[in-house]
């Protein structure tokens, strides 16, 4: 399990890499231009998409697990910080420097798909959050291109087409047999 989330981590900083190239609001430091010269789009955000009906569905469907095992809900979502993902790649951690980075945060949510019979770990990236003042921030919902979704967008579409990232490799398919997290 501890090797999953690992790995899962490792996925998620693929994300939030991407995440952070995207911020053109700020000016660019000289870092951050090679960082853009090298980046590249992921070829297949819709593949990795939920709906966020789905994503609910999926997040109560865990919630009742853990009614049932634990009496109550002892982890619904995590709170990553940017930096903590570069660090877990070997990347430099002012990649996440908000120069670079527009959102320094994401959450992942616990999920659960009763019809595949899996577990789901589900990505947003955050906004606002300042973990050490105890500020949670917002989750950003994405639209069908994997776009963050405006507020005015978010009334013109009715609150339709929200999806958010589905970033799922679990083991034991996928996990390092030999890491001393297995044993």
């Amino acid at each position: 399990m501890k090797t999953t989330s690992l790995k899962v981590m490792i996925v998620i900083s693929l994300f939030a890499f991407v995440a952070c190239t995207n911020n053109s609001e700020k000016k660019a430091t000289s870092n951050s231009d090679s960082l853009m010269q090298n980046y590249r789009p992921l070829d297949s955000v819709p593949a990795v998409l939920a709906s966020l009906k789905s994503t609910k569905a999926n997040i109560k469907a865990y919630d009742s697990i853990c009614r049932i095992q634990f009496k109550t809900i002892p982890i619904k979502s995590f709170t990553v910080r940017a930096v903590d993902l570069f660090g877990a790649m070997g990347m430099p951690g002012n990649y996440a420097d908000n120069s670079i980075c527009k959102y320094p945060h994401i959450r992942v949510y616990l999920g659960y798909d009763v019809k595949l019979g899996v577990f789901k770990l589900y990505v947003v990236p955050v906004e606002g959050a300042d973990l050490a003042k105890g500020i949670s921030g917002k989750d950003v919902i994405l639209n069908k291109k994997g776009i963050p979704i405006t507020k005015k967008e978010n009334m013109i579409n009715g609150g339709n087409d929200q999806y958010v990232l589905d970033l799922n490799a679990p083991c034991p398919n996928t996990c390092d047999e030999t890491s001393p997290l297995m044993n």
